[in-house]
């Protein structure tokens, strides 16, 4: 019985886990980076954002 739930418990751990290992991070603007000749509304639509990603300059 404590044996399946330690199973129970680290299935469940790794799957968490596994969700934050593949957070991706975005570097804003592209390569053109954070300026004010970026369309924003453009650059983020052409990307799909998920929980746990990474907004970066």
């Amino acid at each position: 019985m404590a044996s399946s739930r330690v199973v129970l418990i680290l299935s469940l751990s790794m799957v968490l886990l596994s969700s934050v290992s593949m957070a991706t991070d975005h570097i804003v603007g592209g390569d053109k980076g954070w300026t004010v000749d970026v369309n924003y509304t453009q650059w983020a639509s052409e990307l799909v954002f998920r929980v746990g990603d990474n907004l970066g300059m």
